[in-house]
């Protein structure tokens, strides 16, 4: 009842309507789900703390799950490949799981949602996977570009500094070569992995730098952390841009962030016909 009426779920949380029966762990957990801002962070051990399975799967544009990026290869993941294709997931066909956890998620469209859940697979927290169904375990079947099939079993662990840097260094790895020519275009390429400065070694270092000094207030920490991130895109930016026609904002399987920022980036990039700090 201290929430805003844009935050209370329609299913729980609710001043007008009694509380629904909740008779076990798993009412609650759905009822929990219902809320519509995601962005809440649950109280206990586990419970507001991301999990993964080492890797993030993508939907491609006919439904099907791909493995995208492999970040941890001490997870039994050695026997995944990016670019594998998932045929099953704990048994149940992928595209026909996919179906069901696209319904779990929240709002958009309904390849937005595919995509969502297919990120959510590989890494969320433990409330997220249990409403999905999903255990301590996740047995897939996969299938190779030869078009061999192998069964893995990936256990989730929750995500600790090492596995965040490996993450954030595979979620903004580029496939594109930074400059290409096509059809007699030079061509730049500026890959963007998320628009949130937590998925940013650079944010989070020069934060830490910053806090440490005499004075330093919580402000002064994020808004070093904030111009580290804006200087390092710029010069990104500025060597895609060099002697290019067309710049190319990569932001396949992007993790989202502050879409304000994100339309303004794409903006500034488009609004000249040169970069230049």
């Amino acid at each position: 009842h201290d929430f805003p009426d844009e935050v209370q779920g329609q299913a729980f949380w609710s001043a007008v309507h009694a509380a629904p029966a909740l008779p076990d762990a798993n009412a609650l957990t759905r009822a929990l789900a219902a809320l519509q801002d995601q962005h809440v962070a649950l109280v206990g051990a586990k419970a507001g703390r991301s999990e993964t399975l080492g890797m993030l799967f993508r939907t491609a544009s006919d439904g099907s799950v791909i493995v995208w990026r492999v970040f941890d290869t001490n997870a039994g993941n050695v026997h995944v490949t990016e670019g594998d294709q998932v045929l099953a997931i704990d048994g149940q066909d992928a595209h026909a799981w996919m179906q069901h956890a696209a319904t779990l998620t929240f709002g958009g469209q309904r390849r937005g949602r595919y995509a969502e859940a297919a990120t959510e697979l590989g890494l969320a927290t433990p409330v997220v996977h249990r409403v999905a169904g999903l255990g301590n375990a996740v047995a897939l079947r996969a299938q190779d570009a030869k078009g061999q099939t192998k069964p893995v079993t990936l256990h989730y662990k929750p995500v600790d500094a090492g596995l965040a840097k490996s993450m954030t260094a595979a979620i903004n790895r580029a496939d594109l070569p930074q400059h290409f020519k096509a059809n007699g275009l030079r061509i730049g390429t500026l890959r963007i992995g998320a628009f949130a400065p937590q998925y940013d070694d650079a944010f989070v270092a020069a934060a830490d730098a910053a806090s440490k000094q005499p004075g330093a207030s919580d402000d002064t920490a994020m808004l070093a952390g904030y111009c580290t991130v804006v200087r390092n895109v710029i010069r990104e930016a500025d060597n895609a841009a060099r002697d290019a026609d067309v710049l190319v904002l990569d932001l396949r399987g992007n993790l989202g962030g502050f879409d304000r920022e994100a339309w303004l980036l794409a903006d500034a990039l488009g609004a000249k016909s040169s970069l230049s700090t």
